[in-house]
């Protein structure tokens, strides 16, 4: 027989239910009358299960609050019974709690939610991972300490999942448009590189094309901005590339003074001749292993789908190799 589905994770602001809250309470013996109470706080208080008001939520200084006992107080012999893996999935509980209502993901769905929770949880642990390791990361910097390659299985489904993606993009401090939203609840919120970009893991789970050519427009003049190397192992030219965008690349290489290739991008690559000279040069690139430079080239070249695999197979980054795919 089929393995009965896991239980939710997480219930924001909803009280326990009264059957299993009752049978903790006698196990417990901390209330006699198990009947007319719900335990929805922490630190010991308790509310009347009638109470429908939203003063029985969960609130976010009551999360901030819990969050800051837990993290003071995460030694064992602190909180007795919890392991250091269980100390971090509290945290990351209490992290979603506190944003949950009124807070940075207040307009977020609850795949959403679960998204940044799952997100949330996997950093904590790395950097729990980094600190037994003799690192000094703490969860202060968590969020930086995600792997390179951005979300996990899990984490994506949640996030395709989302009806609310343009309040789940505007929680990383991102706006559908491509720009940065001023004071953004997250660390990286004010980055609009591909790196932040990849971080979110965007291109993997945004269900607008056109909301992902502005995203990626705008992280391809980042990686200009930043560089000023378009011809680097960076993603700018293979990001214009694959917007169709090869005048905007030309216009990038006459910028940082190569008018060799600011000739050779001004082509039509519309033409035949042209796209085989792409070809060439791609090739000439692999041999050189400069592969996200040779991956822009196999775009214009029309084999948008040997560059996303080449882009896979040697940087091993699936948000980049996702969006070539998509835009080209």
């Amino acid at each position: 027989p089929a393995p009965a589905p896991a239980p939710a994770r997480f219930g924001f602001g909803m009280d326990l239910k009264r059957d299993s809250l009752d049978a903790r309470l006698e196990q417990n013996s901390a209330v006699e009358d198990a009947t007319s109470i719900s335990v929805s706080r922490v630190g010991g208080r308790f509310r009347n299960a009638d109470e429908k008001d939203a003063s029985a939520r969960f609130s976010a200084s009551e999360a901030e609050e819990a969050a800051s006992l837990v993290a003071s107080r995460g030694a064992a012999r602190s909180l007795p019974g919890l392991t250091g893996a269980e100390r971090v999935g509290l945290l990351a509980t209490l992290d979603a709690l506190r944003d949950a209502d009124g807070g940075a993901d207040a307009a977020v769905d609850e795949a959403g939610r679960r998204f940044k929770t799952l997100r949330r949880a996997r950093a904590l642990r790395d950097a729990r991972s980094r600190s037994l390791d003799g690192d000094n990361s703490d969860g202060s910097t968590a969020n930086r300490l995600l792997d390179q390659h951005g979300p996990r299985g899990e984490e994506l489904a949640w996030a395709t999942q989302s009806d609310a993606q343009h309040a789940l993009l505007a929680s990383f401090g991102l706006s559908s448009d491509g720009s940065r939203v001023a004071d953004g609840p997250d660390p990286d919120s004010k980055d609009t590189s591909w790196r932040a970009l990849r971080m979110t893991g965007a291109p993997l789970w945004v269900r607008d094309d056109e909301t992902l050519r502005k995203l990626t427009d705008a992280a391809a003049r980042d990686a200009f901005a930043e560089t000023r190397d378009p011809g680097g192992e960076n993603p700018c030219a293979l990001l214009f590339a694959a917007l169709g965008r090869a005048n905007t690349l030309a216009g990038v290489f006459r910028a940082a003074r190569d008018t060799r290739l600011a000739d050779f991008f001004s082509r039509d690559f519309s033409l035949r001749k042209n796209r085989e000279a792409a070809l060439k040069n791609a090739y000439a690139l692999l041999s050189k292993h400069r592969y996200l430079f040779a991956s822009a080239f196999f775009v214009l070249a029309g084999a948008p789908q040997d560059a996303a695999a080449l882009v896979w197979k040697h940087a091993g980054d699936l948000s980049l190799a996702v969006a070539v795919a998509r835009l080209a």
